[in-house]
């Protein structure tokens, strides 16, 4: 049986606090480099996940209930766009710009209690996905 495994590099960069831009480089434009996570130590850590929608959108994470603040892992059609963190009261967001999809992923606070995702993204060969849903009462 054989198997394949298929894969994209994508950068992920952060041009303002909470906002993230996530677009599919070239091999030739990958670079090896070391990220560095500071993990914080809330005092009321909520863990989530992992959740999917329709199989295009998968996330995963935690929510420090002292100060909303969240780190967020995303998936999109199995390629991983790295680990967001932000404040949930201003919102976290995410522009995807890859080959196979394009759009927005926003996680944000909602009813003072819930974490909601809303997003936008067109999938080249399998149509268009929006939604807004909750992930989960805090």
């Amino acid at each position: 049986m054989s198997g394949y495994v298929e894969g994209a590099v994508v950068k992920l960069s952060q041009p303002a606090n909470g906002i993230y831009y996530a677009t599919q480089i070239s091999d030739a434009e990958a670079v090896a480099s070391s990220l560095k996570t500071v993990s914080p130590q809330p005092e009321a850590r909520i863990n989530f996940g992992p959740v999917s929608f329709f199989g295009v959108l998968t996330v995963s994470g935690y929510v420090d209930t002292s100060t909303y603040e969240a780190s967020v892992s995303v998936s999109v059609l199995g390629i991983s766009l790295g680990t967001l963190t932000g404040s949930l009261k201003t919102g976290i967001s995410v522009q995807v710009n890859l080959i196979a999809v394009k759009g927005e992923i926003r996680f944000y606070l909602k009813n003072s209690n819930e974490l909601w995702v809303n997003f936008d993204l067109s999938v080249i060969f399998d149509g268009h996905y929006t939604e807004d849903v909750k992930i989960i009462t805090l």
